[in-house]
C-alpha cells in the first residue's frame, strides 16, 4: 500500500543479496554515486558522500531513484564494499580540503604580515 515506506525498502535490500543481477546493479550504481559525490564535493557532494558512508536516507533515496531512472533492478541499499569505499574517500577528500584551507590561511597571514 505504501511502496515508499522504510520497511518495504528494507525487505528489498535483504532480498537483494540473493540475486546476482541486483548485486551487479547495486555495485554499478554505488560506484557511480560515489564518483559523483567526490567530483561535486566542494559544492554539496560532501552531503551525499557522508550519507553513503553512514548508510543514510539521502544515499538510499539516490540509489532508488537512479535504479528507477535507468530501469535497473530496484536497489535501495549500498553494497558493503561501496560503503567502505565512501568512508575512505570521505577521509581523503576532507584531508585535501583541510590542506587547501590551511594554505589559504597561510596566504592571508603572509599578506597581513607583509603589509600587502
Amino acid at each position: 500500500m505504501f511502496p515508499e515506506a522504510r520497511l518495504t525498502r528494507d525487505r528489498r535490500a535483504r532480498a537483494a543479496h540473493l540475486d546476482p543481477e541486483v548485486v551487479r546493479a547495486q555495485k554499478k550504481l554505488g560506484k557511480l554515486v560515489i564518483w559523483f559525490a567526490v567530483a561535486t564535493y566542494p559544492v554539496g557532494g560532501f552531503l551525499l558522500l557522508g550519507s553513503v558512508a553512514r548508510r543514510g536516507k539521502l544515499a538510499s533515496d539516490a540509489m532508488l531513484q537512479l535504479s528507477r531512472w535507468w530501469e535497473l533492478p530496484v536497489v535501495g541499499e549500498f553494497h558493503q564494499a561501496d560503503v567502505e569505499r565512501a568512508a575512505w574517500w570521505e577521509k581523503r577528500v576532507l584531508g585535501v580540503v583541510a590542506v587547501f584551507m590551511a594554505a589559504g590561511v597561510a596566504v592571508v597571514a603572509w599578506a597581513l604580515i607583509a603589509g600587502v
